[in-house]
């Protein structure tokens, strides 16, 4: 039974059947429901009704179906239309000139700072000639292929003459004309047949990233077979350098004050008085040093790019006019076990000069995981009748056996252009720490060569070659020291020898003086007690010199035997290579002088 109410409201009711009691069942009102007015049709009528629903319900899916294809259409030809608007930002000749000094310069491209540059330029020139027609910043040439290509084909050109510096595994290798007219029209091919226009800022920061040359980076890790290696390297060298003088015995009172004695000791009186006879560096010398200085520190470069800006900009004028420019010509910026990283440039000397081909190597110091393995291989070797630092030899020898054919070529090269047929190749090893050791070693191997003349310079080397040898090298090889550095004087001999002066050192007296001048400054804050501060204080003095006392002779006692039984004649003696010159602090300011005696490990 169904009531119709005064407004029109269709009530459903339900007739409940047997004695249960008739009534209507108020539901919620349903206004132009098409299904409950089903239910007053007849059944063809409610038939035909359906079809109509249903064919609506098609009819709405299909218009929603294609208002959505509509709107993703649009989103698209937008997306279409920034993307295309980002092409032409990068093709004008202000992003061109960005792009182009980034990547020369080896810096990442900010795709961002580009178009933020591009946009100010153009707003800075509304009201000037329409950018088609004004006169490029830099004049474009016809000539200069690079120049004609889009912004996105220019960078598709860097990006595949990256990769194959990469392939080739001399990222610093110069790329020949004819091999950057082939990168380019590969660019081109590619930008032509791919729709660039649906490409995202994020796909072309991607493509910049790629044609960005050799970015910064921590350095290639170490393999599993140089870890294992090393690892025994470090525990042999350990197990042969302290024998019974373990850590066990270290006592941190005693180390800090016996370097407070050793302090005390070799004041700057004392290095005066050590350096008052001896010369000083001439100014000549100096300045090379410097110059040797600085390639030293460009060594620790994050990569080949940023060398070969430095080279560029530092080392292209001959002042005499006889030599032509530097040029890099190897160059790794990652070390593995025994091969550090390193660099050479060569300076060519005009034809029929005369004049000897210089070439100069500069080797890394420890900056790497794989240098630290290099540095812990301190076991000394044998080596031409003498001995030397095991870690720093095969360094040296590789270094050799890299680049030994190479320079023999270049020298032949060079006596083919020049007056005098038997022109030496004049070759200078250059480095700091484990570098300038390894540049020292392989000085002296490379003066083995016939027509080879090496020199080297190490800065804060570390002792590294048998007292003879080195002296052998004096007029060939020099050391620089800085002041009080631990570095060169430090060998397998000389760190067991301070670890026995350490473990023999008498603390005592050192540590009571500390206390006695600890006793007015606990005094004064302790004054508030009257006459028992006084009598307070000298019971705690009296128990703290009897633990000092106790302590240092329990410390000696301790380490007695195992330093009566220490030698440290197991061990060869090392020093630094060649010539050493010692730059100290005097007390007023810093001096330098030449010691022209043997360098020592002390």
């Amino acid at each position: 039974m169904n009531n119709i109410q005064a407004d029109g409201t269709v009530l459903e009711c339900t007739a409940m059947k047997n004695d249960d009691n008739r009534g209507i069942d108020v539901m919620d009102p349903v206004l132009k429901n098409e299904e409950n007015n089903l239910r007053l049709l007849k059944p063809e009528e409610k038939r035909r009704a359906e079809e109509m629903m249903e064919g609506n319900q098609v009819k709405q899916e299909e218009e929603m179906k294609d208002d959505l294809e509509e709107e993703e259409e649009q989103a698209s030809e937008k997306k279409k239309s920034e993307g295309m608007d980002l092409i032409a930002l990068l093709d004008t000749p202000q992003a061109k000139r960005l792009i182009k000094r980034a990547l020369d310069s080896g810096e990442q491209v900010d795709l961002s700072a580009i178009v933020s540059s591009t946009l100010s330029h153009t707003v800075a020139n509304l009201g000037q000639p329409n950018l088609g027609q004004a006169k490029p910043m830099i004049a474009l040439t016809e000539n200069n292929e690079e120049d004609k290509l889009s912004g996105v084909e220019l960078l598709m050109s860097a990006a595949l003459r990256d990769a194959a510096q990469q392939a080739s595994g001399d990222p610093s290798q110069n790329v020949r004309p004819e091999q950057n007219n082939f990168f380019h029209q590969v660019a081109k091919a590619i930008s032509r047949s791919n729709d660039l226009g649906l490409d995202t800022e994020s796909s072309l920061q991607n493509l910049i990233t790629i044609a960005a040359p050799d970015h910064p980076t921590e350095g290639e890790p170490i393999g599993l077979s140089d870890i294992v290696r090393g690892k025994q390297i470090l525990l042999d060298t350990l197990k042969h350098l302290l024998g019974q003088l373990g850590l066990q015995y270290f006592h941190p009172i005693q180390v800090y004050y016996y370097m407070i004695d050793e302090e005390n000791r070799k004041d700057p009186i004392w290095k005066r008085h050590l350096h008052r006879y001896l010369p000083p560096v001439p100014k000549e010398k100096v300045l090379r040093m410097t110059d040797g200085l600085y390639l030293s520190q460009l060594a620790y470069s994050n990569n080949c790019t940023q060398i070969q800006s430095h080279v560029v900009g530092e080392f292209q004028i001959d002042p005499n006019g006889h030599k032509g420019l530097w040029t890099l010509r190897n160059c790794s910026a990652h070390s593995k076990l025994f091969q550090p990283a390193h660099f050479m440039m060569v300076q060519q000397p005009l034809p029929k000069s005369s004049v000897p081909l210089e070439v100069a190597l500069v080797i890394r110091g420890t900056h790497q995981p794989a240098d630290f393995l290099t540095d812990g291989a301190l076991n000394a070797v044998p080596y031409r009748g003498g001995f030397v630092h095991e870690g720093v030899w095969n360094s040296a020898q590789w270094i050799r056996e890299t680049y030994e054919n190479d320079l023999k070529m270049l020298l032949q090269q060079h006596r083919n252009t020049q007056k005098n047929a038997k022109l030496p190749l004049k070759v200078y090893l250059i480095g700091h720490s484990l570098g300038g050791a390894a540049a020292s070693v392989a000085a002296i191997e490379f003066n083995d060569v016939p027509g080879f003349e090496a020199y080297a310079v190490g800065f804060g080397s570390p002792s590294s070659l048998s007292p003879i040898l080195s002296r052998a090298m004096k007029n060939r090889i020099i050391t620089v020291v800085n002041d009080a550095d631990c570095v060169p004087r430090m060998s397998a001999r000389s760190i067991v020898s301070a670890w026995i002066q350490i473990l023999q050192f008498n603390f005592t007296d050192l540590c009571l003086n500390d206390l006695n001048r600890m006793m007015p400054i606990i005094k004064s804050k302790y004054a508030v007690f009257g006459p028992l501060t006084e009598v307070m204080l000298n019971d705690w003095r009296s128990k703290m010199e009897d633990q000092i006392r106790k302590e240092a002779t329990k410390q000696l006692s301790r380490t007695q035997k195992a330093v009566a039984n220490a030698s440290i004649d197991q061990y060869e003696m090392l020093i630094p290579i060649g010539d050493c010159v010692h730059f100290y602090r005097d007390g007023t300011s810093w001096q330098s002088e030449a010691i022209t005696l043997e360098c020592s490990a002390t």
